[in-house]
């Protein structure tokens, strides 16, 4: 009779995963969806793809404790808020993948994800199990797809320090360098350093495995810490020390040698570096803390252990809340997916010539990654260059970030970012860069045709608004244009037309007026 209810118990523990399991990927289908093209396609993100796979490994090896906390007794009162606070994260979480859905936000998607697992760890296995997977559950957060806008912010600065520390080392080999911005010019050979360049997709997979690597050796809190935290200087220096190599190595042998078979192996060696770097530390920290127990269990309280009766009723609200939740999904507009051709956009200036201008490789990997649809086209004005980039998306605000990121990413410095506002029409947003004595004036702003704003949070929540309501979905588009300073009678000139232009376009989805 004692093996009866050892596999009644373990029956239970299947079931309750497999609801969690099948929970999951109804509610998130979308967004698992996503993790398994990053990896069938092999994108920037691919890593994505595999925490969730790291994360059932790490569970899995955790399954002793799991089945020493699943016969722990629990105290009514402890179970019973243990399943009020799980339902209620649920609810949160089911909320906060409705507001991922409308406003077409596959981050916030895995977010509420995360969160989802920890109601259902809750819920459905009480204190003790919660426990034993909490950092099983919160490993999860590298499955977010957060290297854009990490990119955007983060990018230029990487690329920046990277590449002023690669001058000084390849000085330091005695070997003459110049650098302007990221670009390094030595005898021989220009270096470029690009986004691909910056070491993020190198610091976001040490992050990763460095969090990974403190949990499976379970690590302390501290420990842990200190191992993520010093991923980011060793990813530095690590993508420093390639950029260097590849300098020197084009010095000595040629551009030739330095941008082929050295550069296309050198993002592995600097991965496998950068992570070699974590664990030193991780084999020094190791080495000089205190012994401690291999594991700690936690108390037993009196009363009963979790059984069917205390689980079925949370099982059927969790059902609920995931079945009303989808419902609510399927009935907000899906944007994005009729988005008018920026080629119809109108001249504006029938006098005024303009030609339109090829995209960057950076663009078109934009426009692949979010759907949306990117124009740049260069109008002469009485012998002045204005220059003009129309960006359409829907809910998405992935394609649409403040052309300041840009600009500081080309090695612009930004003097002044003024909000224009005029009466009886819209605002603008302008600002004054200067790089190397070149000033340029820049406008922009933000329109569905009934609406503008020049604030892009704002933007986002008109959108989000607008899908809540029912309405149909209406496409945004951000209008930038610039100049040099000295034009800026001709900028100003352009821009009322374009104004008004751009609300008839974006209305009209795409007509020329």
């Amino acid at each position: 009779m004692a093996g009866k209810p050892r596999m009644c118990g373990r029956m239970h523990s299947v079931v309750l995963a497999a609801v969690a399991i099948a929970l999951a990927a109804f509610l998130y289908r979308d967004f698992l969806g996503w993790l398994r093209w990053n990896v069938s396609v092999g994108t920037i993100e691919s890593h994505c793809g595999l925490v969730p796979l790291l994360a059932l490994g790490l569970a899995w090896l955790r399954r002793d404790e799991l089945a020493a906390a699943g016969r722990l007794r629990e105290t009514w009162a402890d179970s019973e808020r243990a399943g009020a606070i799980g339902l209620t994260l649920a609810v949160w979480a089911a909320a906060l993948q409705l507001l991922a859905t409308a406003a077409d936000s596959l981050a916030a998607s895995g977010l509420s994800l995360v969160f989802m697992m920890h109601a259902l760890a809750l819920a459905l296995g009480g204190w003790a199990r919660t426990r034993v997977l909490l950092p099983c559950i919160y490993f999860l957060l590298f499955m977010l797809p957060v290297r854009y806008p990490l990119e955007v912010f983060l990018g230029f600065p990487l690329r920046l320090v990277s590449t002023q520390a690669a001058e000084w080392a390849i000085g330091a080999c005695g070997l003459p360098v110049l650098r302007s911005g990221t670009v390094l010019t030595m005898p021989g050979i220009t270096l470029q350093i690009g986004s691909p360049c910056s070491g993020l997709n190198v610091l976001t997979g040490v992050l990763m495995l460095a969090a990974f690597h403190a949990i499976l050796t379970r690590a302390a809190l501290v420990e842990g810490v200190t191992l993520v935290a010093a991923a980011v200087p060793a990813a530095l220096a690590a993508n420093t020390l390639r950029i260097a190599v590849l300098g020197i190595v084009g010095t000595v042998f040629g551009s030739e040698a330095a941008l082929g078979a050295v550069h296309e192996y050198s993002g592995l060696g600097t991965f496998a570096l950068a992570m070699g770097l974590v664990w030193l530390l991780s084999a020094g920290l190791q080495r000089v803390r205190a012994p401690r127990a291999a594991r700690s269990e936690v108390p037993a309280a009196g009363g009963q252990p979790l059984a069917w009766s205390r689980t079925g009723g949370r099982l059927a609200t969790l059902l609920l809340i995931a079945a009303t939740a989808d419902w609510m999904v399927g009935r907000i507009p899906r944007a994005g997916l009729d988005l008018p051709d920026t080629a119809t956009f109108p001249r504006v200036v029938a006098a005024a010539p303009s030609a339109d201008e090829p995209l960057t490789d950076d663009e078109r990997e934009l426009i692949a990654a979010t759907g949306g649809q990117i124009a740049r086209r260069a109008y002469e004005v009485d012998g002045r260059t204005v220059w003009m980039a129309l960006v359409t998306a829907g809910s998405s605000w992935r394609i649409h970030h403040p052309p300041e990121f840009c600009y500081l990413a080309q090695g612009w410095t930004v003097l002044q970012n003024d909000v224009i506002t005029r009466k009886g029409g819209p605002g603008y947003r302008e600002l004054l860069t200067d790089r190397d004595g070149e000033r340029r004036l820049v406008q922009y702003w933000f329109t569905d045709g009934s609406r503008a704003t020049t604030n892009l949070l704002e933007r986002w929540f008109h959108g989000l608004a607008t899908a809540f309501r029912g309405r149909s979905a209406r496409p945004w588009l951000m209008v930038t244009l610039s100049a040099r300073e000295r034009d800026a009678e001709a900028l100003d000139a352009l821009r009322v037309q374009i104004q008004v232009a751009a609300d008839e376009w974006i209305a009209g989805r795409g007509t020329a007026p």
